[in-house]
């Protein structure tokens, strides 16, 4: 499961060192990269329900996340 997500993770990652923009400008992507390891976590859960609330919350962030980071790019 680390896997999962992982390159969206770094993408964002390294945007946010690269790049110094206001804060309302990259929050999700902040977001998205201080949620990754307890999401990750999450998604380790034997639970089934808590596995798919955790999944579906980094899908929903990760998106949220690229699509801000190529908005700020392009």
């Amino acid at each position: 499961m680390s896997d999962y997500r992982t390159l969206d993770y770094l993408r964002c990652r390294q945007f946010l060192e690269s790049r110094a923009a206001a804060d309302d400008q990259v929050r999700n992507i902040k977001m998205f990269v201080e949620d990754w390891v307890s999401l990750v976590l999450a998604t380790d859960t034997p639970n089934y329900a808590d596995h798919k609330r955790a999944l579906d919350r980094l899908d929903a962030l990760a998106s949220r996340a690229a699509a801000e980071r190529l908005t700020l790019i392009g």
